[in-house]
């Protein structure tokens, strides 16, 4: 028998998504659309008149714009987003080969961020000095913008000091060693892109998270754990950590969408493929098709972030999500 309160949210659930899915394809679509240039112009330049009328038939481009509009809306749902102008292949395909490197990155950036802030702030938390000290560490990397950041370990970490690889996604003799070394190589190459993306996050996290293990550990039932004996470590990893964790896994949802715009410029500054760097040459491009798919796409990642970051604190505090 199915429960009916439980089919409800699920059918609500659904509806909110593709609502959602919805929404974020008319924005790509017209934000793209309308903004001032024309598409045409930037087929081929050096073909005749009737060519371009021609291009502008296969492209679509002849059409109203309700009927672009519509086409598109149509192309979501089946799957075929169009014909990118400048790769000269399916949108889809572009989307396909790119995304992957950007979820690496984006991922692993992710990672690195709430380990290295979470990590500090468990180290600093209850002493005044070791704070002051890992608040004068973190500052710079809050203010400094990401991409003087990569600028700056592009020419230390891999020009002046060639610890790290110092563009592209994988060497080019990698893959034919074998699986193991091919995700070695291609996590090496994403070592340094990450740091840099995921260090400028960590600052925030780390103030957002200290303050609150700090009162944990002045909270009475840390002096009770205290009284009973219990050590420190377990304290701090325990009961702090778990107190600290509801605001910072909070912040998914502010952070994914910051690290996937982030990506684009760190792309374009270590020369990685990537959705980032497709997007940005799709721009100077005018490549519709391929600029809506990817600001749909990326609006997706946003979205999922943020469902990410509600079922992880529901989890961590199922009383908010029953409230």
């Amino acid at each position: 028998m199915v429960d009916p309160a439980r089919l409800s949210r699920g059918l609500r659930l659904v509806g909110g998504a593709l609502t959602t899915a919805w929404a974020l394809a008319t924005v790509a679509f017209f934000a793209v659309r309308l903004a001032p240039g024309d598409p045409t112009q930037m087929l081929d330049a050096s073909i005749p008149p009737s060519q371009a009328a021609a291009q502008s038939r296969l492209y679509g481009l002849d059409r109203s714009l309700s009927e672009q509009y519509g086409a598109w809306l149509g192309g979501l749902v089946t799957g075929d987003l169009g014909w990118s102008y400048d790769y000269r292949r399916p949108v889809s395909e572009v989307l396909g080969r790119t995304a992957a490197p950007t979820l690496l990155l984006t991922g692993l950036a992710l990672a690195l961020q709430y380990a290295v802030a979470l990590t500090l702030a468990l180290a600093a938390a209850g002493s005044r000095s070791r704070t002051r000290f890992v608040d004068a560490l973190m500052a710079p990397l809050h203010a400094v913008p990401t991409f003087w950041i990569g600028l700056l370990a592009l020419s230390v970490l891999a020009r002046r000091w060639p610890l790290f690889p110092e563009h592209g996604a994988r060497s080019l003799d990698a893959a034919l060693q074998g699986s193991w070394v091919a995700a070695a190589d291609a996590l090496w190459h994403a070592a340094l892109p990450a740091a840099v993306l995921g260090l400028g996050g960590a600052a925030t996290i780390y103030r957002l998270t200290v303050t609150r293990m700090a009162a944990a550990l002045r909270s009475p039932h840390a002096l009770a754990a205290r009284a009973r004996g219990v050590g420190e470590a377990r304290i701090r990893w325990v009961h702090a950590l778990r107190t600290a964790l509801g605001p910072a896994v909070q912040r998914l949802g502010l952070d994914v969408p910051a690290l996937v715009g982030g990506a684009l410029t760190i792309e374009v500054v270590f020369s990685r493929p990537g959705l980032g760097r497709a997007v940005h040459r799709a721009f100077l491009a005018r490549d519709i098709p391929l600029l809506a798919a990817g600001a749909f796409a990326a609006g997706l990642f946003v979205v999922a972030g943020s469902a990410l970051a509600d079922w992880l604190t529901n989890r961590l505090d199922p009383r908010g999500g029953s409230a």
